[in-house]
């Protein structure tokens, strides 16, 4: 069973897992909203991860956690959850003229 801190570990675990897997080793992965500038990144480039909805997991509300309890009674299984992440790409210099082109490489 997970705590209060299951969320947050899983969007750390979504960024370790972008950073160790990228081609590219000169992107940085943050978790920030998309509007915001961020300061002090260390390249030009980077992939931003955001938690925009946080929905409950339909398909496993009603199931109980497994080999606990007999299948046929209703029981208090764990809150499950669907957790939507909005992927974009950003590079510093939004002004020149392929920078568009740019980020549709790093997605």
């Amino acid at each position: 069973m997970a705590d209060y801190r299951a969320i947050a570990g899983v969007s750390r675990t979504l960024q370790a897992l972008l950073r160790d897997r990228m081609e590219q080793e000169d992107v940085d992965v943050t978790l920030a909203p998309p509007d915001v500038k961020l300061e002090g990144t260390k390249s030009e480039r980077r992939v931003n991860l955001y938690l925009f909805q946080v929905i409950e997991n339909a398909a496993l509300k009603n199931q109980e956690v497994p080999t606990q309890g007999h299948p046929g009674r209703y029981g208090h299984p764990p809150l499950s959850l669907d957790l939507l992440y909005l992927m974009t790409a950003h590079r510093t210099t939004e002004n020149v003229e392929d920078a568009d082109l740019v980020c549709q490489e790093l997605l």
